[in-house]
């Protein structure tokens, strides 16, 4: 049982897994729920929330989720970032929004229990 009361059912046993079949995708919207829940219970740091605009991921093997991962915007003012890329204000306007940071990644360990 997680640390937030969670009782999952399935049991990650990947002993031979292949990595050709790893497949990492965005999350559906009805998966939202699982992947919060998930991140609530397992990350060793919690999950309330990611905040701005996120992008939220599963890496699934053989079906089944192996890990979680969170992107959130990049930050508008970063100095060493933007002295070390170099762009000028218009520059850094237009392509900032490429620009995404991993906020949360949890990798579930082999015998974790995930639903």
């Amino acid at each position: 049982m997680g640390r937030n009361g969670v009782k999952p059912d399935n049991i990650i046993n990947n002993q031979s897994g292949n990595l050709k079949e790893l497949v990492v995708r965005p999350i559906f919207p009805e998966e939202e729920k699982t992947w919060n829940t998930l991140m609530a219970s397992h990350h060793y740091l919690g999950f309330h929330s990611l905040t701005g605009k996120t992008l939220k991921y599963v890496a699934l093997l053989n079906d089944r989720w192996v890990a979680l991962i969170g992107w959130g915007a990049a930050a508008l003012k970063c100095g060493h970032r933007d002295k070390w890329i170099g762009w000028s204000q218009e520059q850094k306007n237009q392509r900032l929004k490429y620009h995404w940071c991993s906020v949360k990644t949890l990798i579930f360990q082999q015998q974790t229990k995930i639903p």
